[in-house]
């Protein structure tokens, strides 16, 4: 499988590689309060391409929002899995950064669902806080950061590597329940109507 965003990375050469776009969108999609398209598409940009055409507008926004669709109906229906081109490492390098890099964007957004996690379900809290420190701290280490991967035997980073899918899954799963404490979030709508208001003019 190749990445699905790999020909709009081709088309618009100002992108960040198209892994780490994947990696964003999936952050922004397990954010407990997802932002605005205007509020991300940014974040996808590895320099300012200057005044964008209308079709080059067109082919960004149907693109990102049709992956972004992808992993929220994976989340809907609990079937997460780790995109297959991912098996290469340098891939997943990209990926992992970019999942980081969105997260440390919303911080804010997180940081308030936790304080009314902490209002709300005060049982669960550390549980939830422990499951989401234990996958970011594993897309640390497969985004190379060396601080973290220093001192890691090979068969360690396999196991991690297995293990990271489930970890992101605890990561979707806890992000459902923080929505779930917060009013008006995408996650009340079913896919259809979820589709509708994403992309209107495409399903």
């Amino acid at each position: 499988m190749t990445n699905p965003l790999q020909n709009l990375y081709e088309s618009l050469p100002f992108l960040r590689p198209p892994a780490a776009i994947d990696g964003i969108i999936f952050a922004v999609a397990v954010a407990p309060e997802i932002p605005l398209p205007s509020t991300w598409w940014p974040w996808t940009l590895a320099s300012h391409p200057g005044q964008l055409g209308d079709e080059q507008l067109q082919l960004l926004g149907d693109e990102l929002l049709l992956r972004l669709r992808d992993y929220l109906d994976q989340q809907l229906h609990d079937a997460f899995v780790l995109p297959d081109y991912l098996a290469d490492d340098a891939q997943l390098a990209h990926w992992c950064a970019g999942v980081l890099l969105a997260q440390g964007q919303l911080s804010e957004s997180w940081k308030s669902a936790w304080q009314m996690a902490q209002h709300k379900r005060p049982a669960e809290f550390a549980d939830w806080q422990a499951r989401v420190r234990r996958a970011l701290k594993c897309l640390k280490v497969f985004a190379r950061q060396q601080d973290l991967t220093a001192g890691l035997s090979e068969a360690e980073l396999r196991g991690l590597k297995q293990a990271l899918p489930d970890m992101l899954r605890d990561l979707i799963r806890v992000s459902g329940d923080l929505a779930a404490l917060l009013p008006g979030q995408l996650e009340q709508f079913s896919a259809e109507d979820l589709a509708e208001q994403l992309l209107p003019n495409q399903t």
